[in-house]
């Protein structure tokens, strides 16, 4: 049986995740991604076929400045990660269900 990683149960596809890359500190720029869950699972390198880490596949929807550019793109968020790891580092904003919710209601 494998072990369940750190943030592997944080959220399911059609929910919004925000990721940070590092733990945001007093004087520097956050640097995070937030977007869409489209699969969960193994992340494998397509030129390689290997398997890179286990985590969330996200459909891009914001950022900091240094994602801007990736917006509508392809993401990928580890569900651990050996440094720099802390509680927070993996958010759910909302749930497909309240994302539905939210768009059902004009």
């Amino acid at each position: 049986m494998q072990d369940v990683l750190k943030f592997q149960n944080t959220a399911s596809v059609g929910d919004l995740i925000k990721a940070y890359d590092f733990k945001p500190m007093e004087g520097t720029e956050d640097v995070f991604m937030s977007g869409v869950v489209t699969a969960k699972g193994p992340v494998i390198d397509p030129e390689s076929g290997f398997l890179v880490f286990r985590g969330y596949t996200i459909k891009i929807l914001g950022g900091s400045e240094c994602y801007k550019s990736q917006i509508g793109k392809t993401g990928y968020i580890p569900y651990e990660v050996s440094i720099m790891e802390y509680d927070e580092r993996v958010q759910l904003i909302a749930t497909q269900e309240e994302i539905n919710l939210v768009s059902s209601n004009p």
